[in-house]
């Protein structure tokens, strides 16, 4: 009998204990988490499945220092989407850390502002995560750590994650910019950003995502970094420093992906720029180094892909143009330098152009259907070939103002207009065509000149042939017209340019 009446009135409080599971903030303006009557059913902790705060007029929740030790620990928080702007503050909360077992739900007008304290949630047994789904989090100073979950910025709305200082560490993926129609930003200032699983820029169609280093350290231990998976996805690197592995900068059919560099270090393994068909990839490196010292780089893997160095470094064990039957690449190296152990072209879908930078490379094999040209015929531009038999199997063109350097033999016609200095003495050119000419500076001589080589002008005064003395100490050859100043002199006077290697 008793054993029965025990059963039927254990009923009743099991549904007591569901209904009072959650919490709601239901307070008219700014307050305190850790006050009892600024809440539906007090103050938050582990008993609550739920706790919402979703205010129609805008307020700021702080939790502080003054907050007690079982109001740092919750199940879920659902933040936003009533309309108005509801911040969630963590503020100074020292070593004692903000847990959550199950998940952030960030709705329209959900911010949440981490202030040296320390997030952390652990989805681990629940299956929750990070879900920014709108709305904004900055981090200044302290750490966000989402441990067994997945973390979404911009899953179905905009939102912006942006860490100032402190730390970000996750175990698995992120993804900045999910479903169609979203955009997702995610911002390093500073500080560090360890991410486990793999990084989705623009993970479906119609997605956008964003992801900016501006400082810090950033690092990918997971397999991949997508810069736009399906959709449309961009990573910038100003300053700091990425560690990544595998890099795919457009990766599925009719995704857009773009990187772009100004400065800073980036270590990868593989990069693909277009990696599948369909896909379109962009990489500008304008400063900075990217460094891929033991990997390929792909310029179009198999779908589209473009790489374009007007500035910095960009090193690979292996830089393919094309690398399939229907892939298009395109390489334009314009400033900078490019090293490369293997560099490949080998289809009709590659181009590549080398207008000015230095491109230094141990093997070549190149049959696209067109000579390789280096240099515009104006601007200084330096292939340096190692030692070994480099293959252009439709010539290779010296422009002038360009420069054929290294030990390397090249294989296929070559026409040099500019300097062949392989073996170290740069031949000597043809006599340059000299003519005078006046404009504001004044008097000049103008010479078509080739780089290697210091143009000096010289003066016979006095009458007597082979008496000559230097009106100038010499001007280096730019590989186009190079202006020469000449202050005249009394009387009648004979010059001539000298030419002396640099």
């Amino acid at each position: 009998m008793n054993a029965t009446l025990s059963l039927a009135l254990s009923l009743p409080l099991a549904g007591f204990a569901a209904a009072a599971a959650t919490t709601e903030w239901i307070h008219s303006g700014d307050g305190s988490w850790d006050v009892p009557a600024h809440w539906s059913a007090g103050v938050p902790n582990l008993a609550a499945d739920a706790v919402t705060l979703a205010s129609v007029v805008p307020v700021t929740v702080t939790v502080d220092v003054a907050a007690s030790d079982s109001a740092l620990a919750i199940g879920r928080l659902n933040l936003g989407g009533a309309g108005a702007v509801n911040r969630w503050r963590l503020d100074h909360l020292g070593a004692r850390p903000f847990r959550l077992t199950d998940s952030i739900n960030v709705h329209p007008g959900g911010e949440v502002d981490i202030v040296e304290s320390q997030l952390v949630l652990d989805g681990t047994l629940s299956g929750g995560g990070f879900h920014l789904n709108s709305g904004g989090l900055t981090l200044r100073g302290g750490a966000w750590r989402v441990m067994g979950g997945t973390t979404r910025i911009g899953r179905i709305g905009t939102a912006a994650a942006t860490v100032e200082s402190g730390e970000f560490v996750t175990d698995r993926d992120v993804t900045i910019g999910e479903q169609s129609g979203s955009q997702g930003t995610l911002v390093l200032k500073s500080g560090t950003a360890t991410v486990g699983g793999t990084v989705f820029i623009a993970d479906d169609a119609g997605s956008t995502g964003r992801l900016s280093v501006e400082g810090g350290t950033f690092t990918v231990t997971g397999p991949r970094l997508r810069i736009g998976d399906d959709g449309e996805g961009r990573m910038d690197l100003t300053a700091g420093l990425a560690v990544v592995d595998d890099v795919s900068v457009g990766r599925g059919a009719g995704s857009v992906g773009t990187f772009r560099m100004t400065g800073g270090l980036m270590r990868s393994g593989d990069v693909s720029i277009g990696r599948f068909a369909g896909a379109r990839g962009l990489v500008e490196v304008q400063g900075g180094t990217l460094e891929l010292l033991a990997d390929s780089l792909f310029v179009g893997r198999e779908g589209e892909g473009e790489l374009q160095v007007a500035g910095g470094n960009v090193s690979a064990a292996e830089v393919v143009v094309a690398s399939v039957p229907g892939a298009a690449g395109r390489l334009v190296v314009a400033g900078g330098r490019l090293t490369a152990g293997l560099w490949v072209a080998e289809r009709p879908g590659a181009v590549v152009r080398v207008t000015g930078g230095v491109v230094e490379v141990t093997a070549s094999r190149f049959s696209t259907g067109a000579p390789l040209v280096i240099g515009d015929g104006v601007r200084p531009a330096t292939l340096r070939l190692g030692a070994g038999t480099h293959v252009f199997a439709e010539g290779l063109v010296i422009e002038a103002g360009a420069r054929l350097e290294g030990e390397g033999v090249v294989q296929g016609p070559l026409t040099v207009r500019g300097t062949d200095a392989r073996g170290g003495t740069p031949p000597v050119p043809t006599a340059p065509e000299i003519r005078w000419a006046f404009d504001q500076g004044g008097w000049a001589i103008v010479v078509n000149s080739v780089v290697g080589w210091s143009y000096r002008v010289e003066t016979m005064d006095d009458g007597v042939w082979g008496n000559w003395r230097a009106l100038d100490t010499g001007v280096a050859g730019n590989g186009g017209p190079l202006r020469i100043p000449v202050v005249r002199g009394p009387g009648a006077r004979v010059v001539r340019v000298r030419l002396d290697p640099q």
